[in-house]
């Protein structure tokens, strides 16, 4: 794949920093850092303003510790800046590669992506909200957004290569105007067809699960992967996700809690239901 549409983003103070990168169609375009909203693991999410359009934006700043990790990022952000326009998939305004002299936290660059910005913040956010006091979602409300959410994975599904997104959880749904909600992340993101041909394909692929695949939600499928079958679209995750949506966590968030075994449990389907279920 031709990695294109990147560029060179010069860097000052983290407060006062400038951002130069190129939308997909080459132009330049400028935003100013005004705040830091979250930190992962490997990214960290800054809220930047455009002063030309007058709306912020966010940052996704993804640390690349190798030469490898680069362009893994580099592909993500590749891949999101070409999406095509849907009211379920995040939009990638503009990227950039930043190359990092001071080596902060061993890192040799950052992979710089300007999305758009959502007030609400996650669908997992929005549940933790609900679930401190105890408010369910109306079943209107879940109808509407698994609606929403679907419609996203058909868009990622109907692409020229059909891809699947393999982290479906409510951390990668963002929440816009009237509670709409929108896929992100595409880290995660692979061809529908993964077949297995070989002990290193399988090997393989267990690999990138344990790595971009969050336990709770994680297909059966992709904790073994089974030489000679293959790893179709199907989405046990958006099961999952749908579940958490009802009980406040996914069916194998109880599982891990136990201390059991997540992998056993999901490739059994053994699934806990609460016992006060029917009254929700």
């Amino acid at each position: 794949m031709v990695l294109r549409n990147f560029c060179l983003v010069g860097c000052t103070d983290p407060c006062n920093e400038v951002v130069r990168v190129k939308d997909a169609s080459g132009h330049w375009k400028t935003f100013y850092v005004r705040d830091k909203l979250d930190t992962g693991g490997f990214s960290r999410i800054d809220l930047v303003f455009d002063k030309v359009s007058k709306r912020s934006f966010a940052l996704k700043r993804i640390l690349c510790h190798s030469k490898n990790d680069e362009s893994k990022a580099l592909k993500e952000a590749n891949f999101q800046l070409n999406l095509p326009d849907h009211p379920n998939l995040l939009s990638c305004i503009a990227s950039g590669l930043q190359h990092v002299s001071r080596r902060k936290q061993g890192a040799i660059s950052e992979v710089l992506l300007v999305l758009s910005y959502s007030k609400r913040g996650t669908l997992q956010r929005e549940i933790n909200h609900r679930s401190a006091r105890n408010v369910m979602f109306p079943l209107y409300l879940i109808k509407t957004m698994m609606i929403g959410i679907c419609d996203g994975l058909i868009a990622l599904l109907s692409l020229d290569i059909p891809m699947s997104h393999r982290d479906i959880k409510p951390g990668n749904i963002l929440l816009f105007e009237e509670m709409r909600p929108v896929l992100m992340d595409f880290g995660s993101a692979t061809p529908s067809i993964l077949p297995i041909e070989s002990i290193r394909d399988a090997e393989k692929w267990k690999e990138f699960a344990e790595e971009n695949c969050s336990l709770t939600y994680r297909a059966p499928e992709l904790f073994n992967p089974i030489t000679y079958e293959t790893i179709t679209e199907k989405a046990d995750s958006l099961g999952c996700l749908f579940y958490a949506l009802v009980f406040f966590k996914s069916p194998m968030d109880f599982v891990h809690a136990r201390g059991d075994s997540v992998a056993l449990a999901a490739c059994s389907a053994n699934i806990y239901f609460p016992i006060d279920s029917c009254s929700k």
